[in-house]
């Protein structure tokens, strides 16, 4: 097992892209049994994580260990199952991801994916 680090890449307003998912400068390949790892800098709220698979994969986020949160030990999320050729879009709460050291982590358990990490804009 490995960790891929994922950058995260700001959305920009006004800006259209058919390709962001899978052609962005920031995703990164995660194959099975590897982990992709977000830095999130202890903020999920306003965090995009895609999730793109060739063939049908599965994904889980790893359980949070960020004191004091309230929820960090309900444990780890259900395991997302996506379909061949299908992307999922997802965002993750804080308070049951993160990590102490401000990192959000997901772990492929079948076939690779492409994963990338996006902040939404914000209005000026």
């Amino acid at each position: 097992m490995a960790d891929i680090a994922v950058a995260i890449t700001p959305f920009v307003a006004g800006t259209i892209s058919a390709d962001v998912i899978t052609a962005a400068a920031d995703i990164e390949s995660v194959v099975a049994t590897n982990t992709a790892v977000i830095a999130a800098a202890g903020d999920s709220s306003d965090l995009v994580i895609s999730v793109y698979a060739a063939s049908a994969a599965t994904v889980t986020f790893d359980a949070g260990d960020n004191p004091p949160s309230m929820v960090s030990g309900i444990g780890a999320g259900s395991a997302q199952a996506i379909g061949a050729g299908d992307v999922a879009l997802i965002t993750v709460p804080g308070g049951q991801f993160v990590q102490s050291n401000g990192t959000v982590r997901l772990t492929v358990a079948a076939n690779t994916c492409i994963i990338g990490a996006f902040r939404m804009a914000r209005e000026q």
